[in-house]
């Protein structure tokens, strides 16, 4: 093979290689049927279009999470990303550059007024958890988050406003672990028969799609 038909060969992989990658991130979505029943053990996540949530309702937290409860908190969103990202107000095309460079991550915790439904008008879906499997959300969740000596969470930026939190993250974030693997990782540990090695946010709304008793609530 010619150095000319070598270097049109790699050419080509790549090109297959970002077409595969393409086609995993913007695959079509099962359509979940709307909400139409209660359910009484119940999570939802928010799928932001690059990036999902995980959103527990305010009566629901116990143990450790109890502590960020708040005045009027009717939920509690959920979400992880790089640090010098996911903290910047209005990121720049140089911060999403950079946010492809694996390094530290933070916990965002947003303090939600009004049903999960209401508060987005990205979808938001339903998912129905036993007892247990709440439990072990719970505790993925409050693993995540670096604590003190005395058990305090460790603050990773100022608050942008009063129902927004930025918290040290227990693990790393890297393309091969994003937001979406995360949220994943959390949904599994409760039960939920979600895929490995989920990085975007279409796979982790498709792997709810699949699963008996999840509903879209808006």
């Amino acid at each position: 093979m010619s150095p000319k038909q070598l270097l049109n060969a790699r050419l080509v992989r790549r090109c297959l290689a970002v077409a595969g990658i393409l086609a995993m991130t913007g695959c079509a979505v099962p359509v979940l049927r709307p909400c139409d029943d209660l359910a009484d053990v119940v999570a939802w996540v928010a799928d932001y279009g690059w990036h999902t949530e995980i959103i527990l309702p305010a009566a629901a937290l116990t143990g450790p999470l109890a502590g960020f409860r708040a005045p009027g908190m009717t939920a509690l969103s959920f979400g992880f990303g790089k640090r010098d990202f996911i903290t910047v107000p209005s990121p720049g095309l140089g911060d999403f550059v950079a946010g492809a460079i694996p390094g530290s991550a933070s916990v965002r915790l947003q303090t939600l007024h009004v049903a999960p439904g209401r508060s987005t008008s990205s979808p938001v879906v339903r998912v129905v958890l036993s007892p247990a499997g709440l439990m072990s959300l719970q505790g993925f969740l409050s693993a995540a988050i670096v604590r003190a000596p005395d058990g305090t969470p460790v603050v990773a930026a100022p608050p942008p406003d009063a129902d927004t939190r930025f918290y040290s993250a227990t693990s790393g974030y890297s393309l091969a672990y994003t937001c979406n693997s995360w949220a994943a990782d959390g949904l599994r540990g409760a039960g939920l028969p979600m895929d490995f090695g989920i990085v975007s946010a279409g796979g982790v709304m498709a792997g709810l799609a699949r699963i008996g008793g999840s509903c879209a609530v808006n």
